[in-house]
């Protein structure tokens, strides 16, 4: 449930939450459902700190919902002001844990296996949802390019200060960032081959243009709004040549978009 309002009406909003929440557990006793609402919890989202223990109270069966920073929902940690570094901690823990076990047996395998190891067991943790964390700022970039990093040396056996950089293709075939680049403009396609939700679809908008097929990059005035999907992807794909653009075929647009972005 998601309610947005000015700041002067979020008492308002709450009466609001509370009648929804109250019509939700009528709903679900009638259908014999159960509601954990212990489980529930509330999160303000707004640009400035907010003293939540001055707002009233949300109550769902006689249960009090915790105002919290940070939530995780579904695997994502999402945090009071929209940034992703709850994410990105939380992804370190997970990928650092499984590279301290996978240390302690490098010894007795080949690099082709550490590679097979880094695909199987830690890239998935990085790639889970990577479209809606794409809004990442450069230092939440930087510190997820770092975990992946931690990733590359243990393929090739450096220790934590050695220098990667001419190994930094070895894991994807290209750098991380790029191989990131290419996870977003497969979506992008995906969207306008319609095999992505209708609703994503509707918020594409092209020029008129039937030589140069350009997006419309969505108006972005604030910092939020400047690293949105749309924005950031948009951006992309008027980087790319036409030919690339008019591919139908993803098999054939992903080998496009790779080879356009190992010469870049």
């Amino acid at each position: 449930m998601c309610l947005s309002s000015p700041l002067t009406k979020i008492k308002e909003n709450i009466v609001k939450i509370n009648d929804d929440l109250n019509a939700i557990s009528l709903w679900s006793k009638k259908h014999d459902l159960n509601v954990n609402a212990s489980k529930s919890q509330a999160l303000v989202i707004y640009s400035k700190n907010i003293d939540t223990t001055s707002l009233p109270k949300i109550i769902m069966d006689g249960c009090d919902i915790a105002y919290v920073e940070k939530a995780k929902n579904l695997g994502m940690f999402i945090n009071k002001t929209l940034t992703w570094l709850d994410h990105i901690g939380y992804l370190a823990k997970l990928v650092f844990s499984k590279l301290r076990r996978l240390w302690k047996i490098s010894y007795f395998l080949s690099q082709w296996a550490k590679i097979k190891l880094v695909h199987s067991l830690l890239l998935p943790h990085f790639l889970y949802c990577d479209v809606v964390y794409s809004s990442m700022s450069a230092s939440e970039l930087n510190s997820l390019q770092i975990i992946f990093k931690a990733c590359t040396r243990f393929v090739m056996n450096r220790k934590k200060y050695d220098r990667i950089s001419d190994a930094s293709t070895t894991i994807l075939g290209l750098s991380f960032d790029k191989f990131l680049k290419i996870r977003y403009l497969i979506y992008l396609k995906k969207i306008m081959l319609g095999q992505a939700p209708s609703y994503l679809a509707e918020k594409l908008t092209f020029g008129r243009s039937t030589r140069n097929i350009k997006l419309i990059i969505p108006r972005h005035e604030s910092n939020c709004r400047h690293l949105s999907f749309f924005v950031k992807v948009g951006t992309l794909w008027n980087s790319l040549p036409n030919n690339i653009k008019r591919e139908s075929r993803i098999k054939s647009y992903i080998e496009l978009c790779r080879k356009f972005f190992e010469g870049c």
